[in-house]
């Protein structure tokens, strides 16, 4: 899987939504923001909120192919932009 950069304040809007990251520290909840501000896959970020939530995983995994696919998207636009 293709490692993606995440924006932050869209990962936070994700995690206060859907209630993800609720029984993890300040500490850890700032680590997780710089490794997906750094380049995150799916499931490496998935299994992060896995563990600091109360939801199941493959909830928490679906839940962010919207995230993921935003991504993809903006980085397509900024190359087609660049080849033009």
């Amino acid at each position: 899987m293709e490692r993606k950069k995440i924006e932050v304040g869209e990962l936070y809007t994700l995690c206060n939504k859907e209630r993800f990251f609720t029984c993890g520290s300040c500490e850890q909840y700032d680590k997780m923001f710089a490794l997906a501000k750094d380049g995150i896959t799916q499931m490496e970020l998935s299994q992060l909120l896995y563990l600091c939530s109360t939801q199941r995983h493959d909830y928490i995994y679906s839940s962010l192919i919207e995230l993921f696919k935003g991504v993809e998207n903006e980085t397509n636009k900024k190359t087609n932009r660049h080849n033009h």
